[in-house]
């Protein structure tokens, strides 16, 4: 398993309503974001709604979403 270079910090948002999802811009539900970044780089809706997500190749699975997290986080650090 892969160490992570640095601290992480989590927050997860339950989007129940219509309204925060265009509070949010809400792409669908699961969206991953590290650092507003979408993990199929898709852009900020212009207007959130609530739904389910389509991901193109299917759910991604955990080691998808580690080195996901990883490379946008780890941007911009050395070593």
């Amino acid at each position: 398993m892969q160490q992570i270079p640095f601290d992480l910090h989590y927050k997860e948002i339950l989007v129940e309503t219509r309204e925060l999802a265009r509070q949010v811009n809400f792409r669908g539900s699961p969206t991953v974001l590290v650092n507003g970044i979408d993990l199929e780089y898709l852009p900020e809706p212009p207007e959130g709604n609530l739904a389910c997500r389509y991901y193109k190749s299917g759910l991604p699975v955990i080691e998808e979403i580690k080195y996901f997290i990883i490379q946008q986080a780890g941007k911009g650090i050395t070593e």
